[in-house]
């Protein structure tokens, strides 16, 4: 990485643990099963991401839930007619924090449970997780990020998207809750 990337992710990890501070938003446990709102945020720079994505927010609709969807494409020039919300590279300010009115929606959104669908750490996701508000957030185990997620799991075989949402279906179905 470039001294310019490291400089602008050092001052984009300073403003996440300052942000932190005063953040305040109760997360808790919630089971698929119970969960109404359903939100996926993933990496869209691949078409064949949204296949997937697409697939799963189809059958969790089908099963009564509303389903949002939240895409990143890395690129300064993304085609408009994908069929999804997206933010890219150029709603990112110098401290790669995204700066998209689609993107502060998301975030301020209630969902039940959050859903990272991204097989790898990308900042402006990063920063949308750690700051959402969902009541459950969901997502691949980061070391340098915990933050992230409420539940991290890890992908048993092969780390591709249909097995992390199948983990993820397996995990919030082992919870239960009792009103």
């Amino acid at each position: 990485m470039s001294f310019l990337g490291q400089l602008r992710e050092k001052a984009h990890n300073r403003h996440i643990r300052k942000r932190l501070q005063n953040h305040h938003v109760t997360h808790s446990t919630v089971s698929f099963s119970q969960a109404k709102k359903i939100g996926i945020l993933f990496e869209a720079s691949d078409i064949e991401n949204y296949g997937i994505v697409r697939k799963y927010a189809e059958s969790y609709k089908s099963k009564g839930k509303q389903v949002k969807i939240l895409g990143y494409i890395n690129n300064k020039n993304p085609n408009t007619s994908v069929g999804f919300d997206f933010f890219s590279k150029k709603e990112i300010n110098w401290m790669l924090k995204p700066k998209a009115h689609v993107v502060d929606q998301f975030i301020n959104q209630e969902f039940d449970i959050l859903i990272n669908a991204y097989l790898e750490p990308v900042i402006p996701l990063l920063y949308i997780s750690t700051f959402s508000k969902a009541q459950l957030r969901v997502g691949i185990y980061y070391p340098d990020h915990l933050n992230v997620a409420d539940m991290m799991i890890t992908i048993n075989g092969e780390a591709n998207l249909d097995n992390l949402f199948q983990e993820v279906e397996h995990y919030l179905n082992i919870f239960h809750h009792h009103e």
